[in-house]
């Protein structure tokens, strides 16, 4: 009888054992599961900024190429070939109104800059813990762009206005190579939110 109970105390805590280890890795589980739908919420969150940052330079190269590209790294890189700023420098009247009913040019590249850069701040701030280190130093390399900077000067936006006569080019908001560093951090940025996605 004692054997018997001593047999049977020995499989009561091997089963008491066995549970305790399956809640255990199901409870790893599940926070891993947690912590991945997290970071693919806040990659969505941060790339919708992304895309708002990146929409005067859409509609830009709209005009040039005459096609609708996506927000995306080849857009970046197009944007970034010999030549192409300094075709929509020389080329298109940042006083004039942008195509596809997007209103003034000022005034689409002074909101996108600062409704981005707020959201971009935001999700920066909220998701710090969540995402990794590394596409936080990507949104700050955007964050601290100056090109950024001078995009937003014209705040409030669409207050600003200039004689009839005068082309203003682009490189009158920001230099073109800030705008560059700018579309290189953009890119940079978007190539590492991309691997959130493919998690």
């Amino acid at each position: 009888m004692i054997i018997w109970l001593q047999k049977f105390m020995d499989v009561y805590d091997f089963l008491i054992a066995l549970i305790g280890f399956c809640i255990s890795i199901g409870t790893t589980i599940l926070k891993h599961q947690d912590a991945i739908a997290r970071e693919k919420a806040a990659a969505q969150e941060i790339h919708e900024s992304l895309s708002v940052l990146a929409s005067p330079f859409r509609v830009l190269l709209w005009q040039v190429d005459g096609a609708q590209p996506n927000p995306d790294i080849k857009m970046f890189n197009r944007l970034m070939e010999k030549g192409v700023l300094e075709g929509i420098n020389n080329n298109i009247d940042m006083r004039g109104d942008a195509p596809h009913y997007y209103g003034p040019w000022l005034k689409l590249i002074c909101e996108s800059a600062n409704n981005g850069l707020t959201q971009l701040r935001q999700a920066q701030a909220i998701y710090v813990g969540i995402v990794g280190t590394d596409l936080i130093t990507k949104i700050k390399n955007v964050v601290q762009s100056q090109a950024l900077k001078y995009m937003k000067i014209t705040a409030p936006c669409g207050s600003f206005s200039l004689p009839k006569d005068y082309f203003l080019k682009l490189h009158s908001i920001a230099n073109l190579n800030d705008f560059e560093k700018y579309l290189l951090a953009l890119s940079e940025l978007k190539s590492e939110l991309n691997k959130y996605v493919e998690k």
